[in-house]
């Protein structure tokens, strides 16, 4: 194979390439507006809420369904399952009582690891301040250390 042939077979690859790129670009385009939408706290909220409302409604059918089996004198195993799913059902809601929580707090990680960061610098200034001034530095450094083994379990 010569090389005006390879030359030639590489720059019809990259058009093929170039052409089907462009093609899946303008397809995912306005998909991807609609996918990376920022969502606002209260539609997180609301969707939490939204959420745990079916949960309950499952779980009320659930449990409505393993009265009657009870009057039923329905199996071992029917009725086992029934309440693994209810135990389920009340795990996921407590899951989501905890995100409910979290979201109403309105704190995220990034904020805490910048709540500490600051709180970080501003003992590093006192620590400075001591021993420019020949204190002891044991409680702030005390302080620096906790603050820091705080910053790592928030990463």
């Amino acid at each position: 194979m010569s090389d005006k042939d390879f030359e030639q077979m590489l720059k019809d690859l990259r058009q093929q390439y170039l052409e089907k790129q462009s093609d899946t670009e303008r397809a995912t385009v306005s998909d991807k507006g609609e996918i990376f939408t920022p969502v606002s706290q209260e539609e997180k909220r609301n969707k939490v809420l939204e959420a745990l409302h079916l949960l309950e409604e499952k779980k009320l059918f659930l449990s409505n369904k393993l009265d009657d089996l009870h009057q039923q004198a329905a199996s071992y195993e029917q009725i086992s399952k029934l309440k693994h799913q209810i135990e389920a059902l009340k795990h996921k809601q407590a899951l989501l009582k905890q995100k409910l929580e979290y979201i109403d707090s309105g704190e995220s990680d990034f904020v805490k690891k910048e709540k500490l960061k600051r709180q970080l610098t501003e003992l590093e200034l006192k620590r400075c301040r001591a021993i420019l001034s020949k204190k002891s530095c044991d409680k702030i450094d005390q302080k620096i250390s906790q603050k820091k083994e705080l910053l790592k379990k928030i990463k």
